[in-house]
């Protein structure tokens, strides 16, 4: 078993660090978004007051950094992004055993299929699990930058909640 994650994180190791340094970049970017977005939406004095309150209802809360980053970014863009992540690790877990032509050496060791099966999800699982981390990490790293540091307990609750999801 030991031998088969070795071999999938060798594979997919690429794969991973990709999808970290990409969801840490947009975790980031969406912290140093709340700088902008802090004073408020520019040119929302020129809607009518009507529609006015209804927008203010509609729009995440600005006035709190760990309001903002619940539902900018772990409620919304980490699922998202990291559910892209998932499709492109596990998409490939199995075709791309038949198309690099190791299935068959695979097939021929004393393993049996759930094995590999399970060494697989295995692997990948930990690498989603450590792009959410890595990536909850650039989110606090951005809010950080902008002079605004979320609660620890926040943080954790979140990222806790997002792992399991």
């Amino acid at each position: 078993m030991k031998a088969l994650m070795w071999k999938e994180l060798r594979e997919n190791r690429m794969k991973i660090i990709i999808g970290c340094v990409l969801l840490s970049v947009i975790g980031a970017a969406v912290s140093i978004a709340y700088r902008f977005l802090e004073g408020g939406i520019p040119g929302m004095g020129q809607i009518p007051p009507e529609y006015a309150d209804l927008i203010k209802k509609l729009l995440p809360d600005f006035s709190n950094v760990n309001a903002y980053l619940y539902s900018q970014w772990f409620s919304k863009n980490l699922q998202q992004v990291g559910a892209i992540l998932a499709v492109v690790l596990l998409g490939s877990a199995i075709a791309g055993e038949r198309e690099l032509h190791t299935a068959i050496f695979l097939f021929s060791r004393p393993v049996s299929r759930g094995m590999i099966l399970a060494a697989k999800v295995i692997v990948l699982f930990g690498g989603l699990v450590l792009a959410v981390l890595v990536s909850t990490g650039g989110a606090v790293l951005g809010a950080l930058i902008v002079g605004k540091a979320p609660q620890p307990a926040f943080v954790l609750t979140a990222t806790t909640l997002c792992s399991v999801a």
